[in-house]
């Protein structure tokens, strides 16, 4: 997670306080941790739900082809 921290969520964090959207003087430490551990997990979260809809989509497909070759295979009944 941390090069994604790096590469990511500081960057938008830099942004976020050039645009003035975060003071950060007025922010605490605990509010910091807080939102960059939120960041993190949302992060985390969409890119699991991505590659297990994507992996599920895949063993699926494999499946069909699989049982259409078979009965293609099958002699005429």
């Amino acid at each position: 997670m941390l090069p994604l921290t790096l590469a990511v969520i500081y960057p938008l964090g830099k942004l976020a306080e050039a645009l003035g959207l975060v003071n950060r003087a007025a922010i605490s430490t605990g509010t910091t941790s807080t939102l960059l551990y939120a960041a993190m997990l949302g992060i985390w979260l969409i890119t699991g739900i991505a590659a297990g809809t994507l992996l599920l989509h895949l063993s699926l497909h494999r499946s069909r082809t699989v049982d259409v070759h078979r009965q293609v295979s099958q002699p005429g009944l």
